[in-house]
């Protein structure tokens, strides 16, 4: 894609302000380390004076043994480790953290080709989704809980496994997709009534494949069919607006990850419906996961979509059903109990 100078700089100062960041923290656990083991001081200022030493030795043109500088300098760092260790910090807290380990914070790997989290970063920018890793700090398989679901059978599911037992079925599922995800080509179709933890797991899947480095766009159906339409329909409009929605209709078909969250609540047509099947099929073809969360029933989804999208989602996605209570009242409980009164 083919960003315009004011698009490509904001994602540059979005790069330098991540890399500032974590300088600024690294400097402040620093301090924080010092003060409780004064000795890392001296460590750090021998680490220091011997990498200038390193660097001048590396300008001279005569020809330098760096063998025991090396060895000084691992043995000053294993030093500092063991330090930290035993004073109840992480052996690493002392490096810098980046928000990408692969590019370092640069959008640039090493054969200076654009990073995957670069290639996110303007994803986010094109789709407005720079929410989403905000949501997925807060939502994700550390924070799930499982005291949110019965172990009773569900009035409407009296014959099936209780919410509690099929849930924690749902999440062993979720981590064998996102473990074969690089190896073994395979969808998700998440469905149940509203208020059942399908957003909450489907955004446990997007985090974890985040973190790994894959590319993830996150579309609700109907920003899907408004982006769908941009694309068909601004023929006659200005080549920019023209090249954004072609390039979102690209990475709509080429991303790793694709997640449409509540199909059915968009205003559905044949165009629309066709227009998914396209989707659907184009990243079948490509060999592009993509996980759907529907409210509707597998039933309710054939009388709503073609025969050819409900083959495709049935025969090439693996169904996770969610039931039990509404998850949403229950946290509103927790919050107001007085809402308890009727539920």
């Amino acid at each position: 894609m083919s960003l315009t100078n004011e698009q490509y700089n904001l994602i540059l100062r979005e790069y330098d302000s991540r890399r500032l960041k974590a300088r600024h923290e690294l400097e402040e656990r620093i301090k924080k380390a010092e003060q409780k083991i004064p000795a890392l001081r001296s460590i750090n200022q021998q680490i220091a004076s011997s990498s200038v030493t390193y660097a001048k030795l590396s300008l001279s043109k005569e020809a330098v043994d760096f063998k025991e500088l090396s060895v000084l300098n691992h043995s000053l760092s294993l030093e500092k480790e063991h330090l930290l260790e035993a004073n109840g910090f992480p052996r690493d807290y002392l490096k810098l953290q980046y928000h990408c380990p692969f590019c370092k914070d640069t959008g640039f790997d090493k054969s200076q080709k654009r990073c995957r989290c670069f290639q996110q970063t303007v994803m986010d920018l094109l789709y407005s989704q720079s929410f989403l890793q905000k949501q997925l700090k807060k939502e994700n398989f550390s924070t799930f809980r499982y005291d949110f679901y019965q172990d009773l059978p569900d009035p409407e599911h009296p014959r099936e496994a209780t919410p509690l037992q099929n849930i924690k079925k749902a999440v062993q599922t979720c981590k064998k997709f996102i473990d074969l995800f690089s190896s073994d080509y395979k969808n998700v179709l998440i469905h149940g009534k509203t208020g059942v933890g399908k957003t909450f797991l489907s955004n446990c899947i997007a985090n974890e494949l985040l973190q790994q480095g894959y590319t993830i766009i996150y579309l609700s159906a109907p920003q899907l069919f408004e982006i769908i339409e941009q694309y068909k329909f601004t023929k006659s409009k200005t080549d920019t607006t023209l090249e954004t929605a072609e390039s979102k209709m690209q990475y709509i078909l080429t991303c790793d990850f694709l997640i449409i969250d509540d199909l059915g609540t968009e205003f559905n047509n044949s165009f629309l419906s066709s227009q998914l099947y396209y989707c659907i099929n184009e990243r079948f073809l490509r060999q592009k996961s993509m996980l759907i969360s529907t409210n509707l029933t597998l039933d309710e989804i054939r009388e709503s979509y073609s025969d050819r999208i409900f083959s495709r989602l049935c025969n090439d996605y693996v169904h996770i059903k969610l039931y039990g209570q509404d998850i949403r009242i229950k946290k509103a409980i927790i919050e107001s109990p007085e809402l308890a009164i009727d539920y």
